[in-house]
Parts: C-alpha cells; structure tokens; sequence
C-alpha cells in the first residue's frame, strides 16, 4: 500500500485505516449525467481518485439488489406454509374431523368439522415431512417419518380456532 496518501489522491488528513475519505462532494460524468459520488465510495488510498467511485456505486447497488432478493426470498419461505383455505378430505360419512387445543391426538377437543367441510382458513402447520425428505425418500422411508412426525395443522373455522389432524385436510377454496 502506497504510505503516502496524499500522492495516492487523498488530501493529507483524510485518510483512515487505508481508505480515502472525501472531504467534499465528487462527481462523475456518466452518459451526460452529474452523478454524486458521497464518502461511502471509498477505495484504498493507493487507488484513491476524484473519478474512482462508479465501481463502488455499482458493487454497493448489487449488494443491495442482493439482499433484497435474499430478504424477500427468505420471507417468502417463511409464509410458504401451504394454501390460504383448505377443504376436509377423507373422513367418512357421519363422523367428523376433530378441532383440538394442542397438535395432538391426546389433547382436548374444542370443536368438529364436518366431513364436507370447505372454507378451513388455514394459519400455519407443523410436523410432517420436508420438502427435501418428499423429493428424495422412498415410501417407506416418507410413511416411517409421518408415523414420527404427524402433521398438525391451526385452523379457523367458523370463528374457532384449534388444531387439526393435517392428513385429513386437502387445498381447498373459500368463496367468502
């Protein structure tokens, strides 16, 4: 590294753990355009010029385009829990899906759903399998973990929320 800043294009005094701070606005022509070059465009102080900023504007801007791309992605995967509604499937004729306090079987039953049921807001599940185990093991590899890992699902339905038996529940639609 250049040890004398001042001859690397940094005023004397302006320079702090190897980089050029500029003490004044620098600007850059770019296709016509005045573009503002502030003091978080620092180089090293051996590359430090009044010009040298655009590669740190473009390198800043990408990493900011990147950690949209990662935050919005990330939320995305934190909501991605199944459809907005789904429909009772599988529950035969004259019984019912059980609504229950805790995801459990043992847990206190706060309500039923008929087994026709539609318009089940779904809220958020639990348990089951990944979408890595679904995509790479074999049946009963899959049918050992929802044994182990049952998917339990917290519902609305009609005003009443609980938890249901997530084996039981299909997408559905709500018309409402």
């Amino acid at each position: 590294m250049n040890k004398n800043p001042t001859a690397a294009g940094c005023p004397s005094g302006n320079v702090k753990k190897s980089f050029c701070l500029p003490t004044r606005p620098v600007y850059k022509r770019t296709s016509g355009k005045r573009v503002l070059c502030d003091a978080l465009n620092r180089k090293k102080a051996s590359k430090c010029t009044k010009n040298s900023c655009e590669g740190n504007m473009k390198r800043c801007t990408q990493w900011l385009v990147l950690l949209m791309v990662v935050l919005t992605a990330a939320n995305a995967l934190a909501e991605a829990d199944g459809p907005d509604h789904w429909k009772v499937a599988g529950v035969a004729a004259g019984d019912v899906l059980n609504i229950r306090q805790e995801p459990s079987g043992k847990s206190a039953k706060i309500g039923e759903i008929p087994p026709d049921g539609t318009c089940v807001k779904n809220i958020k599940c639990v348990g089951g399998l990944t979408f890595e185990e679904f995509s790479t093991l074999s049946e009963a590899e899959k049918n050992k973990i929802k044994k182990e890992r049952p998917r339990w699902c917290y519902i609305e339905y009609k005003g009443l929320k609980g938890w249901v038996a997530g084996r039981f529940l299909r997408e559905g639609f709500c018309e409402q």
